[in-house]
């Protein structure tokens, strides 16, 4: 006797996007990305279209089922820019994007 088993493959979805964010400098903010998809998918942001470097001012949170946040600590004016949470997994992607913008010095 042949067991078949069926998986059904969900592609990454974007469940809630993250947003612009305007912080004054040294202040601290957050972009949170819901997502979901089967497999679940491996998630990263991104900062102009570039992997983030390490930082210890920027952390990257996971809070199951399906919340991504990206904490950005005592933020300065190179924090400035467009980041990206990126969502994927065997078929395929999903991406959003938001402008960050610090202001002050």
């Amino acid at each position: 006797m042949t067991i078949l088993e069926l998986f059904f493959l969900d592609q990454p979805t974007i469940l809630d996007p993250i947003s612009d964010l305007t912080l004054d400098s040294h202040q601290s903010g957050k972009l949170v990305c819901h997502v979901d998809g089967f497999p679940y998918p491996t998630v990263k942001f991104l900062k102009d279209s570039r992997p983030l470097a390490g930082s210890s001012r920027l952390r990257v949170d996971y809070e199951p089922p399906d919340t991504w946040t990206l904490t950005l600590d005592k933020v300065i004016a190179t924090d400035s820019g467009t980041y990206t949470c990126e969502a994927e997994n065997m078929t395929g992607k999903a991406t959003c994007s938001a402008k960050v913008t610090v202001e002050g010095n």
